[in-house]
């Protein structure tokens, strides 16, 4: 018997996709993007290059993204 999932309010499975980018980023700026050595700056343009992204994708300024650690905090 398949299992029927139906919280999808709480949480969706990633497409395969995604999956390969967060692991790909994951690889190259796995740093806390806080620090200010060389791997958290790396990490601190990886996460500003998204927000960017994201920016445009929906035709807002960078400010307007905010990254929070999960729904509770947004």
């Amino acid at each position: 018997m398949n299992p029927i999932y139906l919280d999808w309010n709480a949480t969706t499975p990633p497409l395969p996709e995604v999956i390969d980018a967060v692991a790909a980023s994951s690889r190259r700026c796995w740093g806390n993007p806080s620090s200010v050595h060389a791997i958290g700056s790396a990490a601190r343009r990886e996460l500003e290059d998204a927000r960017e992204r994201v920016a445009s994708l929906l035709g807002r300024p960078a400010f307007d993204v905010v990254f929070t650690s999960g729904g509770t905090e947004s």
